[in-house]
């Protein structure tokens, strides 16, 4: 129930938006047809303002539709940082586990290198290493 919460969150934003699309859409063409019906059947001596409530409907169904889009942003918005957050801790509870194993077999090899310490190779056990020749200039005078 509450895995994959921003996925989740992101669909509950296109079911609203979808949801607020619909019902501007009927209520704008309920106002048309509100404003067709007083000026075609009723044409009492009102029966010219029925273009009112069809500019209304027009309306509604442009704004409504439009608020509805853009209300959808934030709850969406929000369920992308969600399942966003959810991906970046997954990524950091793998890389801590990798580093950890790391420093667990870098710390196995200090250890076998200071255990075989006395087996170092020839090489690194000379003493009779002269430094180079240091030239005095002061001679030369």
């Amino acid at each position: 129930m509450f895995k994959n919460i921003g996925g989740k969150i992101q669909k509950l934003a296109v079911i609203f938006t979808v949801i607020g699309f619909i019902l501007s859409i009927l209520s704008g063409v309920t106002l048309i047809l509100g404003g067709i019906l007083a000026t075609v059947y009723y044409g009492g001596p009102r029966s010219d303002e029925g273009w009112i409530p069809m500019l209304i409907g027009i309306g509604v169904i442009i704004f409504g539709c439009l608020m509805s889009w853009i209300s959808s942003f934030v709850l969406y918005a929000y369920g992308s940082m969600a399942k966003n957050l959810s991906i970046i801790a997954q990524n950091s509870f793998v890389m801590a586990t990798r580093l950890s194993e790391q420093g667990a077999q870098a710390s196995q090899e200090v250890k076998s290198a200071q255990t075989n310490s006395s087996q170092t190779p020839a090489a690194y056990t000379q003493t009779d290493i002269t430094p180079p020749a240091v030239q005095d200039d002061s001679a030369k005078e």
